[in-house]
């Protein structure tokens, strides 16, 4: 099964590298991916709540949440489920960062960003569309 998820990766890689490459977006991803690696946006939404007293539970509760989705990815799922990202199967594909070191799943990207916006979501509805948008 993980090699026909593998295959279907570099096809898409492969792919987005001859037809979708922009060099506005080439120039600009790899600035949104430090953001999402350092956490910079939920932990802005965090202290922010954490400063507001109605919002203040929600960013207790987010850090926690945080946290845990940090240590839950990083440090059990991926080196449990141990699937290697495209880019070191087949590292003649260009990257616009540096080679990442870990495994590729799951997503910490994608963790942390649904667990923000579900707590985000439980304190204000409007606001929590919105984060589970940008998630």
């Amino acid at each position: 099964m993980f090699d026909r998820i593998q295959t279907i990766d570099i096809k898409m890689l492969r792919m987005i590298q001859r037809n979708f490459r922009c060099s506005l977006f080439d120039a600009v991803m790899p600035y949104i991916s430090l953001v999402g690696n350092v956490g910079a946006v939920w932990a802005t939404v965090m202290v922010v709540f954490f400063l507001m007293p109605h919002y203040r539970e929600a960013g207790v509760v987010m850090f926690f949440v945080l946290a845990a989705c940090g240590v839950l990815t990083n440090f059990v799922l991926k080196p449990l489920v141990a699937r290697p990202r495209p880019c070191h199967t087949y590292p003649d594909q260009k990257l616009l960062v540096n080679r990442p070191t870990d495994y590729s799943f799951p997503s910490g990207h994608t963790m942390s960003s649904f667990g923000a916006a579900l707590i985000i979501f439980h304190a204000n509805h409007a606001l929590g569309i919105v984060a589970f948008t940008f998630a």
